[in-house]
């Protein structure tokens, strides 16, 4: 976490430099309906923490000033590819955002990065895994995290030098069956339902599905 703000706020001092106004303004869109609306909630909670304890502490110190940040656009792209473009088009010419955060999902990703490329916009992703995305020449795009392809990678060079002689089992499903796509949709209402308002689930009124062979 401290080498991810590390990254945003090095590329925010870099062109902070160069006169920005004494507010930062940083667009992106949230999926508040459709299928990614929970992760992308969730990824939007985060953006708000970390501008929220940014300003708190006073901004960001670039140029001789102190840059607070502020969130512009906002808007519910619906989990849509097509509103992801005319949003993305929006807070660049219209809301005039300095920089752009990433929707959540690879797919919308994928989609405001030919916006933010065609505008010369600065965008950082958060909630986009695919390597793709980073291999199609951008100049513009910043990742914040590691890829998915390399997600556990270190989690197995860990083993190795706690546990050379350690076995290791992983799973894979090709395409999950419709029935067990419905169960775990069905288990992921559960834990929600059993969250209380502290954000800590009471595992005591959750079932979880019998392991299947």
């Amino acid at each position: 976490m401290k080498r991810l703000l590390l990254t945003t706020l090095l590329v925010f001092a870099l062109l902070l430099t160069s006169g920005f106004a004494q507010n930062i303004n940083i667009g992106f869109t949230v999926s508040k309906t459709g299928a990614l609306n929970v992760d992308s909630l969730e990824q939007y909670r985060g953006f708000e923490l970390w501008r929220d304890q940014v300003n708190a502490a006073g901004g960001i110190k670039a140029g001789g000033k102190n840059n607070k940040v502020q969130f512009v656009g906002n808007y519910d792209d619906e989990s849509n590819v097509k509103r992801v473009q005319q949003l993305y088009t929006r807070m660049i010419l219209q809301d005039n955002a300095d920089f752009l955060f990433s929707p959540y999902s690879s797919s919308l990703t994928a989609t405001a990065a030919i916006v933010t490329e065609q505008n010369g916009k600065i965008m950082m992703t958060s909630g986009s895994a695919e390597g793709k995305t980073y291999t199609l020449g951008n100049r513009y795009l910043f990742q914040m995290f590691a890829p998915g392809t390399e997600y556990l990678k270190f989690v197995l060079d860990m083993l190795k030098a706690k546990d050379p002689k350690a076995n290791c089992a992983t799973c894979h499903v090709p395409k999950m069956p419709k029935k067990d796509a419905a169960e775990l949709n069905d288990f992921g209402k559960t834990v929600k339902a059993a969250k209380g308002k502290d954000g800590k689930v009471d595992w005591s009124k959750v079932k979880v599905p019998e392991a299947k062979s």
